[in-house]
């Protein structure tokens, strides 16, 4: 999530734990039954798709997502996530396809957040 420590120092301890609970649900409710949806840490979820998809269907699901969150406020506060995915034709060794991740979404946030970055690996 977006500026998730100013929520807490805003708002406090227990609003960022209702915006948690929240953005969990949206994200369950929006991931199919063959995905995968993690609390990885923090404020960071990790989705793993349990289905093949090409770049043109993730990126509409990416948009879907950000939507997802962002169109309704939580506790009367606009909520944003910053996203970042990799997508491979190929296997991968799954820490490496985390790592990808990673990079892609430091670059969403360093370019403005609430918004997704896709790193291909071919």
């Amino acid at each position: 999530m977006d500026y998730f420590k100013n929520i807490n120092d805003t708002y406090g301890h227990q609003v960022g734990d209702i915006v948690l609970k929240e953005v969990s649900e949206r994200i369950r409710h929006f991931i199919s039954k063959s995905d995968i949806g993690i609390r990885w840490g923090g404020e960071e979820f990790v989705i793993l798709l349990g289905e093949e998809i090409d770049i043109n269907q993730l990126k509409i699901k990416l948009n879907e997502l950000l939507h997802t969150i962002s169109d309704i406020k939580i506790c009367n506060i606009d909520v944003t996530i910053s996203i970042g995915s990799f997508l491979s034709p190929n296997k991968i060794i799954l820490v490496n396809a985390f790592k990808s991740a990673d990079e892609a979404l430091y670059e969403s946030k360093r370019t403005g957040r609430n918004k997704y970055t896709v790193i291909m690996n071919y």
